[in-house]
C-alpha cells in the first residue's frame, strides 16, 4: 500500500490538526537530534500546537539556546536581514516549484482524460 501525496494545506477539523501535529512533531523532533548528534550543531526548535501549548527542544549542549541567542544577539544587523531575505528567496523558490509540479501533474491529467 503506497502512501498518496498529501497537499499541503491548513486542516480545517481541529481534531485532524491536532493528531498531524503530534505524529509529525515526533519525526521533527527525532530528525532535530540526529541532526544535533550527528553534526555537532548547537540546535533549537521551538514548537507551538494548535492547542498553544509550545514544546522546546535543545540539541546536546544544555547552554544551548542561551549560546544560539547569544550568537544571535551579537550579529549585526545587516547579516541577519541577509540571512532573513535568503532564506525567505528560498522559500519562495520552493513554493514556485511545488506549484509547478501541481500545475503539471493537472496538465497530464487533462491530457489523459482526453485521450
Amino acid at each position: 500500500m503506497g502512501r498518496k501525496k498529501l497537499k499541503i494545506q491548513r486542516l480545517k477539523d481541529m481534531k485532524a490538526r491536532q493528531a498531524k501535529y503530534s505524529k509529525r512533531k515526533r519525526g521533527i523532533l527525532k530528525k532535530a537530534k540526529e541532526l544535533s548528534i550527528l553534526c555537532d550543531v548547537e540546535l533549537v526548535l521551538l514548537l507551538s500546537s494548535p492547542t498553544g501549548k509550545p514544546t522546546l527542544f535543545v540539541g546536546q549542549n544544555p547552554n544551548g539556546l542561551y549560546n544560539i541567542l547569544q550568537k544571535v544577539s551579537n550579529m549585526p544587523f545587516v547579516e541577519r536581514e541577509e540571512r532573513d531575505l535568503k532564506n525567505l528567496e528560498i522559500i519562495v523558490y520552493l513554493n514556485q516549484i511545488e506549484f509547478m509540479e501541481d500545475y503539471l501533474i493537472e496538465s497530464l491529467n487533462e491530457l489523459r482524460n482526453m485521450k
